[in-house]
């Protein structure tokens, strides 16, 4: 019966880290959109967000809201935690490892 209970609650942390997640990926997504339209790459004739400067924002603040009430609910918090933990580790990880890749040509 306590084996049952164990995978049940690692079962419950890995899929509440992975829907959480989700939301951090939307939010990163939008946050790169909006860099790109600021960048000198952006292409006024091609794809358009409709409504950009409204509903970027928009976006990103409800995001924001939905990420932030999973700590105001028990059984949402240890995988709201573990979401940030896995995006600290990998983006840290994945940006020491391009920073290896790329030649410092600053000198």
């Amino acid at each position: 019966m306590s084996l049952t209970t164990a995978i049940t609650s690692v079962f419950t942390i890995v899929t509440g880290v992975s829907s959480d997640m989700y939301i951090i990926v939307y939010t990163l997504s939008m946050l790169a959109h909006r860099k790109y339209r600021a960048s000198s790459d952006f292409l006024p004739d091609g794809f358009k967000m409709p409504w950009y400067s409204v509903t970027s924002p928009l976006t990103i603040a409800f995001f924001a809201i939905i990420f932030f009430s999973l700590f105001f609910i028990p059984e949402d918090v240890i995988g709201a935690v573990g979401a940030i933990v896995w995006t600290l580790v990998f983006g840290g990880v994945t940006y020491l490892h391009q920073r290896k890749l790329v030649p410092n040509t600053q000198n």
